[in-house]
């Protein structure tokens, strides 16, 4: 194999398990050989080099690689941590969008957590303050948007096609969300057996229960109007906006200029009637109470529109430091109770930044790092509002009587305990449980086809194998295989 993108390789040398050669030829092409054999299970050989990168295994470093010479890493015997699973970005493109989705996730996560810090009497005024971190949530509506026309916007033109997308999106987010509601139910029945449920105690009724399931409960108000693991209200509103979204691809196609006007005049319209409710008052406003589904349209209209837009988005001078800058914005805003209205223009610059920067390649070290850790955004959304119920709100708060110390502690346990469960949950939950939909086939013509592809590609294995070969062109031919696997993965991984 020869002069290949350094990116499309790197890909497969994280999920590669056997020995491989990686050497620069005087042109400074790098070159990458695997042997066909894998290596036995319990070692790893994966040197991922990227420029002034060290070797974690070996402590080889990149910048050594001199003019035609060759580096070899075999691999040694694999520690607790080296078996855990790594985190990686699914798409090279959207690191900036991913390492976004991670602050969001991260700041909803403080947004219902921090009024502990303070005194009781406090709270009420120091909620009404930050209300503006729950405006994060429209930033994942616009990167939903964006990334779901990224990766389908020309793929729910038929039948088939749509329900193939609405099969990846349930598989997407029911998984997960079943299982948070369970454990939400069976948590609020103990505090409700033991007589500490409190005032605040979602509905059990049973139509209230399968709304929820069913993920209805964002546009079809039950009960006292409080669900179990509230936050999943946002995630049935995405669902809507799943539905909806040949439509939105539709419009675009047709013209992106116009799916963005029609996303900023339903912005603007819903903005001028939250003034008109508030007698005009810019500080009244309150964006946070438009009805679930009204509040997710124009942002995932908008966020679409901007993927059928890049050309005029690519233009932004600077993105990255608009997106720091705006960044920052947005954080002084939502701590210090500007107007809500006027935060949520700053979440659009920030929305608009990432992109921008995504388009123009130009990729920090530092975006590098942690824009894996996006993959963790669901899991941290829907596990965190429970572990803050059980660690804060039950424990410290009720039988530790709110005491700041105490309080302080089982906040930074809640915190690394939402990291961990996010973490493993996403390896050992989410994804697993995605893939496992995902394979559900709805159609006996495609088993057929499937079938007489398994056929086929089993008599052209049979016919491979009585024929000999030599073992460099079957190692390339795999790498090629391999390589146009992950390019493909990438972009299908990126709407997940």
């Amino acid at each position: 194999m020869s002069n290949p993108p350094f990116r499309c390789f790197e890909a497969l040398l994280n999920a590669w398990r056997g020995p491989f050669h990686l050497s620069q030829s005087p042109s400074s092409h790098i070159f990458l050989t695997i042997p066909p054999r894998p290596q036995p299970a319990g070692l790893i050989s994966m040197c991922v080099l990227r420029q002034r990168q060290t070797c974690s295994l070996c402590g080889f470093h990149s910048r050594h690689m001199t003019k035609a010479r060759r580096f070899e890493c075999e691999g040694q015997d694999m520690g607790f941590m080296e078996r855990l699973p790594r985190l990686r970005a699914a798409s090279g493109e959207l690191l900036h969008l991913d390492l976004m989705r991670f602050i969001a996730s991260v700041g909803i996560v403080f947004h219902h957590s921090h009024e502990f810090f303070v005194p009781l009497a406090e709270r009420a005024a120091q909620m009404e303050r930050t209300a503006g971190l729950a405006l994060f949530v429209d930033l994942f509506f616009i990167i939903s948007g964006y990334v779901i026309a990224f990766v389908y916007h020309d793929r729910t033109g038929t039948f088939g096609d749509y329900a193939t997308f609405i099969q990846r999106r349930i598989g997407r987010l029911v998984p997960l969300h079943w299982l948070t509601l369970a454990v939400a139910i069976a948590i609020w029945s103990l505090f409700r057996t033991v007589g500490a449920a409190g005032s605040h105690t979602p509905s059990f009724a049973p139509e209230c229960i399968a709304e929820t399931a069913l993920l209805m409960h964002a546009y079809l108000p039950c009960g006292n109007g409080l669900t179990f693991n509230g936050v999943s209200w946002s995630i049935s509103a995405e669902m809507v906006m799943y539905l909806a979204f040949p439509l939105v691809a539709l419009l675009g196609a047709r013209g992106g200029l116009l799916l963005l006007a029609a996303g900023v005049a339903a912005l603007a319209a819903l903005m001028t009637v939250n003034l008109s409710d508030y007698h005009w008052s810019l500080y009244g406003a309150t964006w946070t109470e438009i009805p679930a589904v009204l509040r997710a349209a124009p942002s995932f209209a908008i966020g679409a529109a901007l993927y059928y837009n890049r050309a005029l988005i690519a233009c932004v001078p600077a993105p990255r430091l608009i997106l720091i800058g705006a960044t920052l914005c947005s954080f002084v805003a939502m701590m210090n109770g500007a107007p809500e209205l006027v935060t949520l223009v700053i979440v659009y610059i920030v929305a608009v930044a990432a992109i921008a920067a995504d388009l123009q390649g130009a990729v920090s070290p530092a975006v590098r790092r942690c824009a894996p850790l996006g993959q963790l955004t669901y899991s941290i959304y829907m596990w965190h509002s429970i572990i803050i119920l059980v660690l804060i709100n039950a424990i410290g708060d009720k039988f530790l009587h709110g005491r700041q110390a105490a309080t302080i502690f089982l906040a930074i346990v809640s915190y690394v305990a939402i990291g961990v469960v996010g973490y493993l949950s996403f390896f050992y939950i989410e994804t697993p449980a995605r893939r496992w939909v995902d394979r559900i086939d709805f159609s006996g013509w495609s088993r057929r086809n499937r079938g007489l592809a398994g056929a086929e590609a089993a008599a052209r294995d049979e016919t491979k194998n009585a024929q000999p070969q030599k073992a460099p062109a079957a190692s390339s031919a795999t790498l090629e295989e391999r390589i146009h696997k992950s390019r493909a993965a990438g972009r299908e991984a990126s709407a997940d």
